[in-house]
């Protein structure tokens, strides 16, 4: 957890979401603006 804190303050917003229960998958995803995404999958 400590890249977390070390990035957010190099500037990069970092957010945590928990998705509601029962989720079939897991996965990870980047968002770089309000159009593109990276999902880790």
């Amino acid at each position: 957890m400590i890249n977390f804190e070390v990035r957010g303050r190099l500037g990069e917003n970092i957010e945590f979401f928990v998705p509601p229960s029962p989720v079939d998958s897991y996965f990870d995803f980047l968002l770089f603006d309000s159009h593109t995404a990276l999902i880790h999958d």
